[in-house]
């Protein structure tokens, strides 16, 4: 909860007071890259997640080939491997070319433990 008055806003309500003051001088609009940043954060909290954590079973689709991957497997750093791989692929190429299909504990044709 919020509150603000001609000064400064106060956050942080603690049951019956607001307890963090700040001044309005102290205060900025965030970059168009820090609110894109928060969306996906909040997308993958969403669905219990840290932004590009993937996890064995995850479907990806890659946007260029339009192909659909299965991961089974994670390796250092999360980078993953895909069915029929060999090798692992580092996040940052995965996060460029290919969106989420569907989250392992999401998917109807396996069982979960």
């Amino acid at each position: 909860m919020i509150d603000i008055d001609d000064n400064c806003v106060w956050s942080a309500w603690n049951g019956d007071k607001f307890t963090t003051k700040i001044y309005r001088d102290q205060l900025r609009y965030a970059t168009p890259e820090e609110i894109a940043e928060e969306i996906q954060r909040r997308w993958w909290a969403k669905h219990d997640r840290k932004v590009w954590e993937l996890k064995e079973g995850d479907v990806l689709k890659d946007i260029y080939q339009r192909e659909i991957h299965e991961v089974v497997g994670i390796g250092f750093m999360g980078s993953v491997m895909f069915e029929g791989d060999t090798s692992y692929r580092a996040v940052d190429e995965i996060e460029n070319k290919c969106t989420v299909v569907c989250f392992a504990e999401d998917r109807k044709d396996a069982d979960h433990d």
